[in-house]
């Protein structure tokens, strides 16, 4: 799986060489890198270490939807690290905003959805475990800018009385009155 990942990054980096030289063959190096990153998944799909190193190269790449699709592979191996919710509630917004400029509607839309849905996601979790006796890393909650993330997902999507909600768990999280 690691060395599919490597051959996948170093696809996707000739690929982005090729494409700022408008080189044709670029898009044959990109399709190939994805295939990669796709046989690695499969290959250990909660591995946090390969799924980081996955999302990297979409990054590379500049493919949003397996962007999200490996940040969401990132809280499934790990459901108790607030990495994997601020890194896919990040890389949904980027993918938004992406669609946004693109004209596309619908896909900004979808993906306003699924941040709102990892912050779901996260406050499933919390009700879940309770205070996380047995967890050492960092505690199940959002930073400020997360949060205002995930307002303002809420507020693009109409959902004005949500997105309040969440800037008013932004100014506890501060100590700022509401």
């Amino acid at each position: 799986a690691r060395c599919k990942a490597l051959q996948a990054q170093a696809l996707a980096l000739k690929a982005a060489d090729m494409s700022a030289v408008s080189n044709p063959d670029a898009p044959e190096y990109r399709e190939k890198s994805l295939e990669a990153v796709r046989k690695a998944g499969e290959l250990a799909p909660y591995d946090i270490k390969l799924r980081g190193s996955l999302l990297n190269t979409c990054i590379i790449l500049q493919d949003y939807d397996i962007m999200v699709h490996q940040a969401d592979y990132l809280l499934q191996a790990n459901p108790n690290d607030i990495n994997g919710y601020q890194t896919a509630i990040r890389v949904s917004l980027a993918a938004a905003e992406y669609y946004r400029i693109q004209g596309q509607s619908d896909k900004e839309t979808q993906y306003l959805q699924e941040v709102v849905k990892v912050y779901t996601k996260l406050q499933k979790q919390l009700n879940k475990i309770g205070s996380p006796i047995y967890w050492e890393g960092a505690s199940l909650f959002l930073a400020p800018e997360h949060l205002l993330n995930v307002a303002k997902a809420h507020y693009l999507l109409g959902n004005y009385q949500q997105a309040g909600e969440v800037m008013e768990a932004i100014n506890v999280s501060t100590g700022t009155p509401p």
